[in-house]
Order: C-alpha cells, then structure tokens, then sequence
C-alpha cells in the first residue's frame, strides 16, 4: 500500500472516532501507553494544569486575594512537586491534543464554579444524575452542547443518521475539516472536548424502531427526550413510545423559537402534541412516502396559525426555488438555550406544566408602531337593507311594469331561489330582490361585487345577467311569460332590471321567446368543477350543442381551441395572472378577506365566498393556500420574487381539458356584460345538461380590462408583462380587444370529471328577497 492510501485508510478509522482515552500516569500500565504513543505519533501537547490548579485554589478561597508565592506554595504541597504525573492527560485521537486536565472530581469543582448559585451545588449533583436522549442534531447540536456546558447530564444519548454538509455550517457551529463527518461523531467529539467525563453514547443509524428500546432504556431509562429531528413519523413514533415510558418530551422548532413541553411523566394520559395530530391515523405513518402524504402530518405540527411570516414564505417556495426549510444560526443557539434552561428546571422539580410556547425575538424586541396598510382598499360599500329597497322599488316601477299578473309568495320564492344559484365571481352572490306590486325587481348589491377581480363592476353584470337568464327560465318552468325592462346604467338606485310576469301565451309585446326552456331542470344542478382529470375527446355534437345555445343572445360568440399548444400557452397565462392575483395586495386583500372562508363554519354563517373544502386541493396545494393567507408572506414574496408554485395548477388545468373555451360579447357597456352574463348561463346549463365539467379561468380578464383602459388600480411594476401576456392571448384566439368593441364574458375549459363532494353555500332565499 503506498503512503496515501495508508494515509487515508488511517483517516477513515480516525473519522470514527469519538472518545478520548485517558492516561493516569500514576497508573505503571497507563504511563507506558502515554511513553509509546508520544514516540510513534506526531501529538500536540498542551499542558495547562497550573493555571486550572490555580484556579482550584482561588475558587475555595473567595475571600482571600492569594499572591503568587501562595499559590506556588498551594500547589506544590497538593501535588507533592510531580505536575507531570498529576491529574489526567487526555488524548483526542481525532485531533492528536493530548491536554493535561484535572482529574474528574476537581475537573468539575472547578468548570462548574461558574455556575453558582443559579445552579446549587446540591442541584448540579442531581443534574450528574440524569440520562438525556437528543435526536436530530442541527438544533439538537446545540441544544447538546449548551447541556454539556452546563453539565446538566451524567449521560448523553445522541441519534442522526446524516453526514455534516455544507448548508448545514450556516447553524452548526463546526469547521469545514468535518464536512463529511456524521453528526453524531461531531458533537460527542465537541462536548468531549468541553468536558471529556461526561458520557456520550451515539446511534449513528438515527433513531428506528429497531434500537428504540436501546435508546430509551438500555444503561438506564432516560429522564427526558428531546426530539430535534425532521422526519414526521419518528416525530410521532418517538413520542408514543416516551408516553408508553413515562418519559417528557421537549421540542425547539427554530422558528419564533417555539418550544413545545410534553410531560408525560406527570400526564400519562396526556395527546400527544398537545392533541394536535389525534384526527390523524398514526398507523399509516410507516407508509408515508412523498411530502404530499406527510403534509396533513406535518401541518397540525407545525402550527400554520402561529410560524413565521417568512417561514410560511419559505414554505411556499419548498421545491421550487429552496430545497427544504430554513433554519438561522441564531434561532438555533436561542433553542439551544432555552431548552437547556427548561430541562434544567424540570430535572430540579421546578417546572410541571405541559404546553406550547413562544419565545419571538421580533415580538419582544421589535418596533411597537405597525406600520399601516396604505396598500389596500377595505369594502367602502355596505350591504343594501331589504327594508330600504322595498321603498325604491315602489317608486321606481312605471305603470307599464303594472300590466302582468301578481304571483303568489310561493311562486316568487320559487323563482328568487332559481336566480340565487346563478354564478358569480367567488361566490359574491352581488344581488337583492324586491316584489312590489306585481313586478320583481333586481338590485346590483355593490358590497357583495366589490373586489379588484370585478374591474368596473363587470364580473358582477355578468352574474347579474346570469341570474336574468334563470329568472327566464324558472317562470317559464312555472308556466309564466316574462318581459324584462333593464334600467338606465348609472342610476342612483343600482336598479339592474324589472320583471313583469304573464299568463303563459300571452302575446305582450317584448316577452322573452322560448328558446333553452329544458335547462331549468339543471339550474340547481350547475356547479363549478376544478378537479383534474384525464384528458378526454368531446364529440363535436357537443360543441354545435354549444354554438346553438349562445346563438340566441345577440353579440354573443363562442370560440373553442384544442391544439395543445394552444392550451399550454393559455394556461401559462392564467397561472402567471393567477401568480400577480395572489401577490398584488388589494388582490390578495380581496381574496383573503371577502372571496375565501377559511372555515366551515364561517362558510355556513355567511353562505358566500369559496369555502376552502370546495376547491378540493391537495393536501399540499391546501398547505401553500393557507400560508399566503397572510399579507406579510405575500409581501415577502414579491420581494423575492416568489410564489412560482402558485402558478402550477392553471397549466395542468388547462392542458388535461378537452378544449378551452373563450365566450365574447359585442360592446363595452353594462348591457353588454348583462347580455353576455346571460350567453354564459345558457353555455354553462347545456353543459350541466351534457354532463360536461365546465371551469370558468377570468383571472386574466381582471388584468386585460385595466390593460386595455389604462387604469390606474394597475399593480405596480406589471404592465409590461401584462401587456406580453394580452398581446400573446389576442395573437392566439382572434380576440379583438376593447378597440374591436368585443369584451370577453369567460375564459374557461370543458372536460370529462366527476361532480366536486362539496359545493358552496347560498344565501337563503329570506335574505335576498322581500315581498310586499
């Protein structure tokens, strides 16, 4: 074997190695070990026993100043004049250190002394009695070492199965000779160089199931585990077997510093986690294998209410620009302290509560003043009272309104109830209905429209032209004729239209034809379907089905696109408008705060807006929707210029589809989007009729609009984007824009899928209506 390989055949055994060896030289057998070692090895010696002597001898004479001559004389009457053969001479072969120390008793009178009387001398003595288990070792590293300082173990049990790297040195304080390195090795080599009598047992392979009992229990059952490690199931496995023991649990999660006390010891019965994770089924957690299984796991762990802006940033850009979760120097070192000072206090019978804590340097130490959010605008609108509009409605009905027949109350429900499930943008539902003296009466209720997706109110004539049609379709179901009247746009009284009903074959001038009448019977049917299937062929009888339906609304045209190129390049822009939607703040205000319910009961108690559980999302799409909930993750965000994961979903939406549709409307103005909103009811009914998915994707509607009339409300810093996208999507479709006089009423797509579980609520019929 020639030098190198001998060389690093040697480095390979000395990478192992992580206890230091011991020479008394007092000992015959020790001090020839010492002689033979010191001749065949290049060793560094360093020999500072009189100054830790000194040391000695100053610490049990605090109230004596001694002179040089006095500690001279001290330490030669204590060591008999032999400082070589004196104490113990410690050998770290890693290193090649041979250091002359103290023997143990006189070692720890003496690096210990320092920490009276926070730490008695009767409490140290109890603290030299407990067994620690430590597993994962970034902040279990120092978490360890800040124990070793303090000497609050006699035995330490470390378990990580990972090598030391590079991106690991930016909160582990080692050097970059240990790359490479197990961790395991790395900190039972730093305490014993801190202090060589503590004992360090190492798992190499992390904790299994396998050494489980051999890590809690073999040389004495430990006093406390403290889980520092990134795997879920050995988070939840670790603690069901420290319940079973009896045993308490700590947890620093870096974050906020949150520290997390489970004592088992006092709380047999005690959830684990605070009872976090007991809706979960901890049976599957040895076949979880992808993040996307473990993230229902993980999240109740983490605690998505309570992380960090910037963690919850992190989170969102996982896989995408960052690899895993980040983790600071100082947050660890913070950890480590804390939990050492928590376990020091349980270990000494002065602390006995279980909980979750948070030690924010941000919140402690932080500006006092928030800064306010001059970025948004809330809703300056107010919900219109039902009282008030029956006054309206009374004055603003002509005496041609009064030429129809009086429905009863039941019959006005009826059809109340069909125009309330018409769609709107997040489920807005922007409408108030009055029934005065014989003529139903439709009010724009602007509170529930307003939103940066409804740009000039358009999104919500579109709604309102959707419950029009309905309206149509429901009195001709009942056996009733229908004239419309819409009212002047701009009116003081967001009076959208009036209804007048007749006997069915009345031949009064301007009643509504009977084209489509079938589609009442799936008016309650209709929903909004997200899911992601294969991608199936339509048959083009489906399409002419399509075209026919539409042809009946004047100005409407209908275009559908199957090249996938076509799809592709349409869902990249949908997900790039979706990407500005969530991280432009009165976008993302509106969002969060009038569009989403985050919770079933909050959906049930206000029956508008998406409730999360409709839009059926993984578990991981669920997790990154409910991080950016928050505004200063959003703002973080844009400061990175994050949140590409945001844009993923629109693609492979848009290209498993059967085709992408595009319905226009010829003009601009209120009656335009009024007239369209009525073509999109008609196209998403037949479809429901068809048992085709139907999936309307506006989000780049919002932004073409301000693009095409320079509106000021435009997010900062997107308009030539905007302006590549717009002029890509014109290029591609054949749409003429605001300067062709054509508006688009929906971009959406048609496939094959399953009906959604879960549907969103819709206001009573109580709440939009009043009779007189």
């Amino acid at each position: 074997m020639d030098r190198i390989t001998i060389a690093k055949s040697k480095t390979e055994q000395q990478r192992n190695l992580y206890k230091p060896v011991f020479f008394r030289l007092n000992n015959p057998g020790e001090k020839k070990q010492f002689d033979e070692l010191l001749q065949t090895e290049d060793i560094f010696l360093y020999d500072e026993i009189v100054p830790q002597l000194q040391e000695m001898f100053k610490i049990r004479n605090p109230t004596k100043q001694l002179t040089d001559e006095e500690y001279d004389s001290l330490i030669h009457e204590h060591t008999n004049g032999d400082l070589i053969n004196y104490g113990v001479w410690v050998y770290y072969p890693w290193s090649k250190r041979m250091v002359h120390l103290l023997d143990e008793a006189e070692f720890i009178e003496v690096r210990t002394s320092r920490n009276q009387y926070k730490i008695t001398l009767r409490e140290r003595d109890i603290l030299a009695t407990k067994v620690i288990g430590v597993i994962g070792l970034s902040v279990g590293q120092s978490v360890a070492v800040t124990l070793a300082m303090e000497r609050s173990f006699k035995e330490i049990r470390l378990a990580d199965f990972d090598l030391l790297e590079l991106t690991n040195l930016n909160r582990i304080r080692t050097g970059v000779q240990n790359l490479g390195l197990k961790k395991v090795i790395s900190v039972a080599r730093e305490i014993a160089e801190i202090d060589p009598y503590l004992k360090v047992t190492i798992f190499e392979d992390g904790l299994t199931e396998e050494n489980m009992d051999a890590f809690y229990l073999e040389g004495g059952k430990l006093d406390a585990l403290i889980d520092e490690c990134d795997g879920v199931d050995m988070k939840i496995l670790c603690r069901v077997k420290a319940k079973e023991l009896g045993i308490p649990v700590l947890m620093e999660a870096s974050d906020r510093c949150t520290i997390d006390v489970e004592r088992f010891d006092l709380e047999p019965d005690r959830s684990i986690l605070h009872g976090f994770v007991d809706h979960l089924d901890i049976s599957k957690l040895k076949h979880l294998k992808t993040n996307e299984e473990k993230m229902p796991y993980l999240a109740p762990i983490v605690g998505l209410n309570t992380i960090s802006a910037r963690l919850k940033a992190s989170g969102v850009e996982i896989g995408h620009s960052i690899t895993t979760w980040p983790q600071l120097a100082s947050a660890v070192a913070l950890g480590g302290g804390a939990v050492a000072d928590i376990w020091r206090r349980i270990a000494l019978d002065q602390y006995h509560e279980s909980g979750r804590y948070f030690v924010d340097m941000e919140e402690l130490v932080g500006n006092k003043q928030r800064k306010e959010n001059t970025d948004v605008v809330p809703n300056p609108f107010h919900p219109l009272e039902l009282e008030t509009l029956k006054d309206v409605a009374a004055k603003i009905i002509s005496a041609d309104d009064k030429s129809g027949i009086t429905l009863t109350q039941e019959q006005v429900a009826a059809i109340v109830d069909a125009a309330g499930t018409a769609p709107s943008g997040g489920n807005a539902q922007p409408w108030k209905w009055v029934y005065e003296k014989g003529v139903l009466v439709l009010f724009f209720d602007r509170y529930f429209g307003f939103s940066f997706m409804d740009y000039k109110d358009t999104a919500s004539m579109i709604a309102l032209g959707a419950a029009v049609e309905n309206v149509i379709l429901k009195s001709h179901e009942l056996g009733f004729e229908t004239k419309v009247k819409y009212h002047p746009e701009g009116n003081s009284d967001d009076a959208i239209a009036s209804f007048t009903f007749f006997t069915k074959g009345s031949s009064e001038e301007g009643i509504e034809p009977h084209t489509d009448d079938n589609l009442s019977k799936v008016i309650f049917r209709r929903h909004t379907n997200r899911r992601i299937t294969q991608q199936v062929e339509l048959a083009q009888d489906i399409y002419d089905q399509f075209q026919s339906c539409v042809s009946s609304i004047k100005g409407a045209k209908l275009k559908f696109f199957h090249d996938p190129a076509i799809l592709e390049a349409t869902g990249r822009i949908i997900s790039e408008t979706d990407r500005y939607r969530v991280l432009s703040p009165q976008s993302h205000y509106d969002f969060t705060y009038q569009e989403m319910r985050w919770t079933e009961a909050e959906a049930i108690e206000r029956k508008t807006g998406m409730g999360i559980t409709t839009l059926e999302l993984s578990p991981a799409h669920l997790l990154g929707v409910r991080l950016i909930r928050d505004p200063k993750v959003v703002a973080i965000l844009r400061d990175i210029d994050g949140g590409k994961v945001l844009s993923t979903a629109s693609i492979k939406n848009m290209t498993t589809a059967s085709a992408m549709g595009l319905l226009t409307i010829e003009g601009t103005d209120q009656q335009a989007f009024l007239d369209g909103g009525r073509a999109s009811q008609k196209l998403w009914l037949k479809a429901t009729e068809l048992d085709i998915a139907f999936h309307p994707m506006n989000v780049p509607v919002a932004f073409f609009q301000r693009l095409e009339q320079n509106a000021p409300d435009m997010p900062p810093g997107i308009t030539p984007h905007i302006k590549e996208l717009y002029n890509e999507f014109r290029k591609m479709t054949g749409y003429k824009g605001l300067d062709g006089n054509e508006s688009i009423i929906y971009l959406f797509r048609v496939f094959k899928a399953p009906e959604p579980q879960i549907l969103p609520y819709r206001k009573d019929v109580k709440d939009i209506l009043i009779t007189a």
